[in-house]
């Protein structure tokens, strides 16, 4: 086999195997979540046949291929051609939200009914291992931003999809209370299947739960 091609050829392999590994790893975001239906069709119907094809292409170029006539050249060009259009596919179809960045899905931004802050609930990675809570504030008088850790299981949010832009969403409640710079938060039946109850001071920045 002439040289260029055996090397076009293993580039081609190298590049797929790249590929495969890439787009596992995306649509798992880190082996964090499991695949969903679009991710899964393209795993069997592409990442497979890559994954053989490679194997295939490893194979032959160990062993060596000879070119006999201008059917075998062909082929062998139609392999490289697969190569590269499978990687091209695999890596288009890569997502790197919720891996390399952030997910965030948030309830509507509300006011306390003092006039002092706007605050809302953000879930960070929903539906994968690595999801998290936190509460967005606003200082309105001097804009000021925060987010504050909230400790609630996300893994037990379920069935709860990102509703259109233009419909209410309303997670969390935050009530004055009489300690100044004291808030009571409390998680509505929309986001959990059981109230909870936090205080939040904003002071320190800090969330407790309410006794």
């Amino acid at each position: 086999m002439h040289i260029f091609l055996k090397v076009l050829w293993g580039t081609a392999t190298i590049i797929c195997l790249i590929s495969i590994a890439w787009f596992i790893l995306g649509i798992s975001a880190g082996f964090k979540r499991s695949f969903d239906l679009v991710s899964t069709v393209i795993f069997f119907f592409v990442c497979i046949p890559a994954i053989l094809f490679s194997i295939l292409s490893i194979i032959k170029l160990i062993n060596g291929v000879a070119i006999e006539n201008r059917y075998s050249l062909a082929g062998i060009v139609l392999l490289i051609v697969i190569h590269f259009g499978l990687s091209f596919i695999l890596v288009k179809n890569v997502d790197t939200v919720g891996w390399l960045s952030e997910s965030v899905t948030s309830d509507t931004l509300k006011k306390t009914s003092d006039d002092k802050y706007e605050y809302r609930l953000d879930i960070v990675n929903l539906f994968q291992k690595n999801s998290y809570a936190r509460i967005y504030i606003r200082n309105l008088k001097d804009n000021e931003e925060y987010n504050i850790p909230l400790n609630i299981p996300t893994n037990k949010i379920v069935g709860l999809l990102n509703a259109r832009n233009d419909k209410e969403k309303n997670w969390i409640h935050l009530e004055t209370t009489s300690e100044i710079n004291q808030y009571m938060l409390y998680i509505t039946k929309e986001l959990m299947n059981h109230e909870q109850s936090f205080i939040v001071d904003m002071t320190s920045q800090s969330i407790r739960e309410s006794r």
